[in-house]
């Protein structure tokens, strides 16, 4: 049996659920993590991308849940909606309206991510390794934004040539920090 370049890459992310699901994980990092393999199979394997775009804002969703331990962030988070509805009344694509509140709460989680790690005492570990994760899960879609800049009209091949190749240089590492973010110490 052959496998292809996209089924590795989804057996790789699912070896990180794994490891963090094995480390014992709080429940959060659990969620986002199990989140996360749905998406990717619907982006990786099944090319859904609306799909596997509206799954991972629910992944930081959890990641956002997982740094702040309360829900209070989540009233302002109708402000977010304001941005797809607003490009869905334009006229524009689904996948750019959900993109759009996707990338809203990546920079929300991230930044939740590292606010922990500055004001948490203990773990230290888990929270440099939590935010780290999710600064490299940034670089990783501004290359997934480059690499789809012809899906938006703007043709720059050899910018989005170099984006597509190394996304999963980002991506990999993010997926590695944010399963080893389990661990206690």
């Amino acid at each position: 049996m052959r496998l292809d370049t996209d089924t590795l890459r989804f057996i790789f992310v699912a070896a990180c659920v794994l490891v963090a699901f094995l480390q014992r994980g709080d429940k959060y990092l659990l969620i986002a993590m199990a989140v996360t393999v749905v998406a990717d199979a619907f982006l990786l394997l099944c090319g859904w991308h609306e799909a596997g775009v509206a799954v991972f804002t629910f992944a930081h969703i959890a990641y956002i849940r997982r740094a702040r331990r309360n829900w209070k962030w989540l009233r302002f988070y109708p402000l977010a909606l304001l941005t797809p509805i607003v490009l869905l009344v334009c006229g524009q694509p689904l996948v750019l309206a959900l993109s759009s509140l996707y990338g809203q709460t990546l920079l929300w989680a991230t930044a939740s991510s590292v606010r922990a790690w500055k004001t948490k005492r203990r773990p230290r570990f888990r929270w440099a390794a939590a935010a780290l994760g999710m600064l490299l899960f940034v670089g990783c879609d501004i290359c997934v934004a480059l690499y789809n800049l012809a899906a938006a009209g703007i043709d720059l091949p050899a910018l989005s040539s170099a984006a597509g190749h190394i996304i999963w240089f980002f991506y990999a590492p993010s997926q590695i920090l944010l399963a080893v973010s389990a661990r206690e110490a």
